[in-house]
């Protein structure tokens, strides 16, 4: 029944700046943005760094570096993220085969049943988090749904990126009542749906 699910929300902050430091620690505090550096390329990703001036994922990078002229750009390397991405996935079904993918950075996962297996869910949200910290360099968010509610991101699933807007940390939120008792479809539903 949908009253006795306990869904996890997980992302990693800034997922292809976290990425690209991951790999190369001399970026770490840099002002970073990931994007294409052509005429008409766009900021795929903004390190917290570069936020404070304006700049956002989906902008031209023309701008953003007219608001930040010494940030360090990069045009990406997608293998690196695509393999990042399949660790951190691998490491979320170590915890429930039930992990919903949203996109390179994003699942969602039903934790219910098995606390006995890995303890309160405070608890493997820690250790989900330290697992990724030091497997894999980044940061992980997640969001834990208490039974009988819904583990709705905060931010539009339509915007959602693999550089959204996002702050460290577990993050516990008053979520939404679920009407519905099955999470996973609704969250394919959400995705289809969405134009990101």
């Amino acid at each position: 029944m949908a009253a006795d699910r306990t869904v996890f929300h997980v992302d990693i902050d800034a997922f292809f700046a976290a990425a690209e430091r991951s790999v190369d620690p001399d970026l770490i505090g840099v002002p970073l943005i990931i994007g294409g550096t052509g005429g008409r390329g766009v900021v795929a990703c903004a390190s917290y760094e570069v936020r404070p001036y304006g700049i956002r994922s989906a902008m031209p990078m023309s701008r953003a570096l007219r608001l930040c002229p010494n940030a360090v750009v990069i045009g990406g390397n997608h293998d690196l993220y695509r393999k990042l991405s399949g660790e951190f996935m691998a490491i979320l079904r170590n915890y429930t085969p039930d992990v919903q993918v949203m996109s390179v950075d994003e699942a969602y996962m039903d934790m219910t049943g098995t606390e006995k297996l890995h303890g309160p869910a405070e608890k493997v949200a820690s250790d989900i988090k330290e697992r990724v910290r030091k497997e894999l360099k980044l940061t992980a968010s997640i969001g834990i749904a208490p039974p009988g509610l819904s583990p709705r991101s905060p931010r539009p699933s339509a915007n959602r990126t693999a550089c959204s807007p996002s702050r460290p940390g577990t993050k516990r939120r008053t979520w939404p009542r679920c009407p519905s008792a099955n999470f996973l479809a609704s969250a394919r539903g959400r995705r289809r749906n969405s134009a990101g």
